[in-house]
């Protein structure tokens, strides 16, 4: 579940509720950090730790989470194009052997 979709769950199932409007801010920020799945487990520990939640509101946790989502997206696409260049950099190393019979290369 991406970050947009666990905050629309939460606004839609926390609008069911019946609770005081003035607790709805900090309610709904609390609940979002504190359900939030395994892969943001960093991310809430450095909310818990770092933040002041005296005057942290709901949409600023909102937009913090959409931010370390969007890194994750980055440092996952990074290492998908790290692993792809040294596979093909293998395969062209693989390759100039097996197609280069008069030369014998050894690659360590």
């Amino acid at each position: 579940m991406t970050i947009q979709d666990w905050h629309t769950t939460l606004r839609l199932e926390y609008a069911k509720c019946n609770f005081p409007s003035q607790a709805a801010d900090r309610l709904q920020r609390d609940i979002f950090i504190n359900d939030l799945n395994e892969s943001f487990k960093a991310f809430r520990s450095d909310v818990i730790s770092r933040e002041n939640f005296v005057t942290l509101t709901f949409a600023q946790v909102v937009t913090k989470a959409r931010d370390f989502e969007a890194g994750l997206k980055t440092e996952s696409a990074i290492t998908k194009h790290q692993i792809s260049t040294q596979s093909h950099t293998h395969r062209e190393k693989y390759a100039s052997f097996i197609f280069s019979p008069t030369k014998i290369t050894i690659y360590f």
